[in-house]
């Protein structure tokens, strides 16, 4: 399932590009960008970015893809007189990398490098004037601050799903990483047996109908899956997987 939004994101996303490579040929270059010879550089720059799509559909290494791709649109957006929508583009990559688990560990030191990065990056905005480059620096708080909003909002809000003290007796990955059942000794049937719950939450009776087996050897299996992830029933396998990319 999350594969098949990552395709509509990653086209929606080669199609905004591609667009932007033939508008950026026609309209004339933002006056006052720092990017020498814009009516040149913009356009390949734009033509780079939808290729590299490609590349994070396809490749080995699609989030690195993903982040250069984003990281060179920052750039050039910003320093091409479009700043609001380098902002998004930051912000939105800010997220990225939070949802991929980059900030577990040496969060300040990783935030104040990629602040120090951006402001630097901002400066490309003082030649269309002062006034511009603080209306761009009160719209990055202003971000920062409803990211902040929204974050906490949610944690909150998901929060009450969660039953206390939810913990797997087995040794585990981190929360949002790749969790491959096959490690764990589990069969291609009790594989597919999870992920069918996962996406359908059925009975015994329903995965026992689906799988053209007896109630009796769904039981056996889902049993052997809790010994294995270290769970005592559906409800909490369930909870558990919803914190990792399940494969």
């Amino acid at each position: 399932m999350s594969k098949k939004y990552e395709l509509i994101m990653v086209l929606s996303s080669f199609c905004l590009l591609a667009t932007a490579s033939v508008v950026s040929f026609i309209l004339p270059p933002t006056v006052g960008t720092v990017i020498p010879y814009p009516e040149f550089t913009v356009p390949a720059v734009n033509i780079l970015s939808s290729l590299l799509c490609f590349f994070v559909l396809f490749g080995k290494h699609k989030s690195l893809y993903m982040y250069l791709t984003m990281g060179i649109q920052i750039i050039s957006t910003t320093l091409t007189g479009y700043e609001t929508l380098g902002t998004f583009l930051f912000m939105g990559l800010m997220m990225l990398l939070f949802c991929n688990g980059y900030f577990k560990s040496s969060l300040k030191k990783k935030l104040i490098t990629i602040i120090i990065l951006w402001n630097i990056v901002s400066l490309g905005v003082l030649p269309l004037g002062i006034s511009r480059y603080f209306l761009h620096l009160t719209t990055n708080i202003f971000f920062f601050g409803f990211m902040i909003y929204i974050y906490q909002k949610l944690s909150k809000q998901l929060a009450i799903y969660l039953p206390a003290n939810i913990t797997s007796r087995v040794q585990l990955p981190a929360p949002g990483e790749k969790l491959i059942l096959k490690d764990y000794g589990l069969t291609d049937r009790q594989i597919l047996m999870v992920k069918d719950y996962m996406q359908n939450q059925g009975s015994y009776s329903e995965m026992a109908e689906k799988f053209i087996v007896s109630l009796s050897t769904v039981k056996k299996d889902m049993n052997y899956v809790f010994k294995k992830l270290g769970v005592k029933d559906l409800k909490y396998l369930h909870i558990l997987l919803l914190q990792y990319d399940v494969e």
